[in-house]
């Protein structure tokens, strides 16, 4: 997916894996982690748990 919207995210619940598509970076995130992604990056999620939640904020 292309962001359509600066967020920032910490994890609740899971481990999910985000590709930047745009420079092949990529992390993988647990509970109590968090990270900011900028409006228009591309991403390729991959969620490893059965259950995911994450909180966050999104700025337009």
């Amino acid at each position: 997916m292309v962001y359509p919207f600066t967020e920032h995210a910490i994890v609740l619940e899971g481990v999910v894996t985000l590709k930047n598509e745009a420079s092949g970076d990529e992390m993988t995130y647990q509970a109590g982690d968090g990270w900011t992604i900028e409006k228009g990056t591309p991403l390729l999620w991959k969620v490893h748990s059965s259950r995911f939640v994450k909180h966050y904020m999104a700025f337009v």
